[in-house]
């Protein structure tokens, strides 16, 4: 049991180097009942001020109406769908330049990987534009 207690000694010392420069425990007294347990000092009531709280301007109640404000929240939000599916249709044609590269790579690649990538190109390609017509036209 004591090679127990000695080992988590040794090892607490490793994690927490701090704890063997604490200070011993010190008694509350009756003449000193502002002194806690821990040697620390309690803080009077005249050290302390009071502060007015800072609140970020984003933060602040604005005059905007409710109306207003779902309407700009609602042009928010269709300016970043547009953005995904902009996003998709970049993808998409990074897709088709993999495809018709795979499409166009000769032996290398079988004949049926060839041919499914040559159709996927054109399908891509195709659907690209229909998906950049539809988000164009919102």
């Amino acid at each position: 049991m004591h090679n127990v207690r000695l080992a988590f000694k040794q090892a607490f010392a490793t994690f927490a180097p701090e704890a063997s420069l604490a200070r011993p425990v010190q008694r509350r007294s009756a003449t000193s009942p502002s002194r806690p347990a821990w040697g620390i000092s309690a803080m009077s009531a005249r050290h302390l001020t009071v502060v007015a709280e800072a609140i970020p301007a984003e933060y602040e109640p604005q005059s905007e109406s409710l109306s207003g404000k779902i309407r700009r929240l609602q042009a928010e939000a269709r300016d970043l769908a547009q953005g995904h599916v902009g996003l998709l249709c970049a993808s998409l044609a990074e897709s088709v330049r993999i495809a018709a590269e795979i499409a166009e790579g000769g032996e290398a690649y079988p004949v049926g990987a060839r041919e499914l990538c040559r159709r996927m190109a054109e399908d891509l390609a195709f659907q690209i534009r229909t998906l950049s017509a539809i988000s164009e036209r919102c």
